[in-house]
C-alpha cells in the first residue's frame, strides 16, 4: 500500500470507521515533490484520497502544482461579509450553501471540472471541523448497467465565474459518466436540474444509496494544522457538519486539473 506507512489508509480500504490512525511527523519527507506527487496519485487511484502529515502551506501548494494544473483557490473560513458578498455576486441562488456559513454542507462532488480538491490546514475548529467521506467506487454493484446509464442522463447545474467579468455563468453535466478510471461522479443534489430527465425515481434510489453509505461506510478525517488532504472530486463524496459561527476553521482549497493517465 503506497502513502506514509498507509495506516491512515485502513479507514478508507475498511469503508467502516470513522477514524484515521496517527501520521508520523513533518520530518517524513525524504523525497522530491514529484515523488511525493507520485506516491499521492498512486493513493488516489488506489484509495480516492491521500492524507499527509503536517507540511508548510508553500510545499503544500508547490506539492499540489506536481499532482497536477491548479486552479482555483479558497479560503475556506466562516465569514459574515464574505457569505453576504458571495450571495450578492451569484447569478442563482438554487438553495446552494455557501462555504463561507457555519451551516452544514451535505454530501457532494465539486463542479464537474475539478479531477482533484486539495485542503490544507492552517487552523481547525475547535471542537470538529472534520470532513466527511464516502466513497462511490462500488456504484456499479448497487445498481445495473443500464440503471447507470439512465443516471447518466440526470442532468445537474453547475457554476462557473467568468474571470473577466466576474459574474456566474451556468452550466450543465451529468451526474454519472464512463471513463478510463470508471464511473465519474458529479452530484450535488441541489443543483439537479427540473425533471431529472425523467429518472425522478431513479435519482430517488441514488440518494437512499448515498444515506445508507453515510450511516454504514462513513470516513471523517479532521485535519490538524499543516496537514493536507487530497480527494478524487469524481469518486469521493464530501461534507462538513455545522460549525460554530465564532468558529476559527482555516481550510485552504485548492482546484486540481490532472491528466487523465495521472489517475
Amino acid at each position: 500500500m503506497s502513502g506514509w506507512d498507509g495506516r491512515h489508509h485502513q479507514a478508507a480500504a475498511a469503508a467502516a470507521t470513522a477514524a484515521t490512525a496517527a501520521i508520523p511527523a513533518a520530518d517524513v519527507f525524504p523525497d522530491t515533490l514529484p515523488e511525493v506527487a507520485a506516491r499521492v496519485h498512486a493513493d488516489l487511484r488506489t484509495h480516492g484520497l491521500s492524507r499527509l502529515p503536517p507540511m508548510t502551506e508553500a510545499r503544500f501548494v508547490e506539492l499540489a502544482g506536481c499532482v497536477g494544473e491548479v486552479g482555483l483557490r479558497t479560503e475556506l473560513v466562516i465569514d459574515p461579509a464574505q457569505e453576504a458578498e458571495e450571495r450578492r455576486r451569484r447569478s442563482s441562488e438554487t438553495g446552494r450553501p455557501v462555504v463561507y456559513a457555519p451551516t452544514e454542507l451535505g454530501f457532494h462532488t465539486d463542479r464537474p471540472t475539478v479531477d482533484v480538491i486539495g485542503w490544507y490546514c492552517v487552523e481547525q475548529d475547535a471542537e470538529d471541523g472534520a470532513v466527511h467521506l464516502l466513497d462511490t467506487a462500488d456504484l456499479g454493484e448497487h445498481f445495473t448497467a443500464a440503471e447507470i446509464a439512465a443516471l447518466g442522463r440526470v442532468e445537474l447545474g453547475y457554476f462557473q465565474r467568468n474571470a473577466l467579468t466576474g459574474q456566474e455563468e451556468a452550466c450543465r453535466a451529468p451526474l454519472v459518466t464512463s471513463g478510463p478510471r470508471g464511473h465519474l461522479l458529479y452530484y450535488a443534489p441541489w443543483l439537479v436540474q427540473e425533471g431529472a430527465g425523467g429518472e425522478t425515481a431513479l435519482l430517488a434510489r441514488f440518494a437512499a444509496y448515498v444515506e445508507r453509505k453515510r450511516e454504514t461506510a462513513l470516513v471523517r478525517i479532521r485535519l490538524e494544522r499543516g496537514e493536507a488532504l487530497f480527494v478524487d472530486n469524481h469518486r469521493l463524496l464530501h461534507a462538513r457538519g455545522n460549525l460554530s459561527p465564532s468558529s476559527r476553521r482555516h481550510i485552504v482549497r485548492l482546484y486540481i486539473a490532472c491528466p487523465a493517465a495521472a489517475l
